[in-house]
């Protein structure tokens, strides 16, 4: 949250704006994109680097993920964002999406998510490390949801989910337009995460 100081009162007065970016608009903001590399998520954001599979990847049951990443451990990551408030519900439709992007390990995986262009193994071994095994991807998944604010409820369904080794996080974002300049900021508010990710 942006906050405007008031310098005669000294008081605090959060900066509104009518700025509301779109969720594709949101996607597009997060990849950082090396123009002869993969596309990246930014580790500004996310805390870790995590390598762009595919955007606006469908289900087998012709529903559609925003965002399917991999982790550095090789972990497929399924990306919500919300336009608005997280509320209930949305992690129900998440979890459609780790059932189904679950079930598929290893080369299955890179060929059924991969980008338009399938990414070559060389690029996937070369984000995860060299020494990694491809038939070792996405043996674990986990969700990262992001929204301007959350309906606290979640938090307990990601506590739920972590007790059951599903890594779960979310973060909130918040839009500011300033002398025609558009900001973002983002912040973690919920992590019920591996440790061993970081």
């Amino acid at each position: 949250m942006l906050y405007e100081v008031d310098e005669i009162s000294g008081v605090l007065r959060s900066v509104k704006s009518s700025w509301k970016p779109r969720e594709l608009d949101l996607e597009k903001y997060l990849i950082t994109s090396d123009v002869d590399g993969p596309s990246i998520l930014s580790e500004a954001v996310f805390g870790e680097p995590l390598l762009l599979l595919s955007n606006q990847v469908r289900t087998r049951n012709k529903k559609r993920a925003d965002i399917l990443a991999m982790d550095r451990a090789g972990n497929g990551v399924v990306i919500e964002l919300k336009r608005d408030q997280g509320q209930i519900g949305v992690e129900t439709q998440v979890l459609q999406y780790l059932a189904d992007f679950s079930s598929y390990s290893g080369k299955n995986f890179i060929r059924k998510f991969g980008e338009k262009d399938p990414l070559s193994e060389e690029v996937i071994l070369g984000f995860v490390g060299n020494n990694a095994n491809i038939e070792d991807l996405n043996r674990s998944s986990r969700v990262i949801l992001m929204a301007r604010s959350f309906d606290s409820t979640l938090f307990s369904m990601g506590e739920w989910l972590s007790s059951n080794g599903i890594s779960f996080r979310c973060i909130t974002y918040s839009p500011v337009e300033v002398e025609h300049k558009k900001l973002l900021s983002f912040s973690v508010v919920f992590d019920r995460s591996n440790e061993a990710l970081y």
